[in-house]
């Protein structure tokens, strides 16, 4: 989704504006027109930014090699089996995977990825597929006591990816089988150490499993 905003000028005051063809007087003395790239369903703020803190991978089972790439700010460098986390067996389900952060975050916005060589390797012949669409998000200070921030059922909010939340990740390469979610917004005005994505069911890929490539998270640090 993208917007517009007008800024212009009446003598010497500088004032904002959506545009509004009918309006022809804001446009009199027009200055510039800046157009963003918003997240659906989603009004950015100061505090609200991705946090870039390294963070250690954590898991309930793992079935793949290299899991710890959830967290190296990179959606499109999974296959399903490579760069990635897939539960062991890779089709169980409740798993979860997760992020230690070494400082307190306080997280208000969240996205994931699953990635295949291709999207040929869907049942259908094209994605998106191989992602969760039961969950949890949940957060905690000691590992031990969990708290509930996100909860989704039969979640179809999944896109065939062609560009990265991270601004210097390359996507030209990608060939339909790298999968994002929506940014999904939390109520959160707590700091937690640990976020972990709670998985109870998913869409599967032609094998039956599923994967995540990266969890991406929005807020502030300490």
């Amino acid at each position: 989704m993208t917007s517009s905003v007008v800024y212009y000028q009446t003598g010497q005051d500088v004032a904002t504006v959506v545009p509004d063809p009918a309006q022809t007087v804001f446009y009199r003395d027009l200055l510039l027109v800046h157009r963003f790239r918003d997240a659906f369903g989603h009004v950015a703020d100061n505090a609200d930014v991705l946090v870039m803190a390294q963070g250690e991978v954590f898991y309930s089972t793992n079935g793949v090699p290299g899991p710890e790439e959830v967290r190296n700010f990179y959606v499109g460098n999974g296959d399903g089996r490579n760069g990635c986390w897939s539960p062991e067996p890779r089709n169980a389900a409740p798993e979860y995977v997760g992020v230690h952060f070494v400082d307190p975050v306080r997280v208000t916005g969240f996205q994931f990825s699953s990635g295949l060589v291709n999207g040929t390797y869907c049942p259908f012949g094209y994605g998106p597929c191989a992602y969760p669409t039961d969950f949890l998000l949940q957060a905690s200070n000691d590992g031990s006591e969990w708290t509930t921030l996100f909860a989704a059922a039969d979640f179809a909010g999944m896109r065939v990816a062609t560009r990265s939340p991270f601004y210097d990740e390359e996507s030209s390469w990608w060939q339909d089988g790298v999968f994002l979610s929506d940014r999904l917004d939390i109520p959160n005005d707590h700091f937690y150490r640990s976020y972990r994505l709670v998985v109870t069911g998913f869409k599967p890929d032609k094998k039956g499993f599923y994967n995540i490539t990266e969890l991406i998270f929005y807020g502030v640090a300490a």
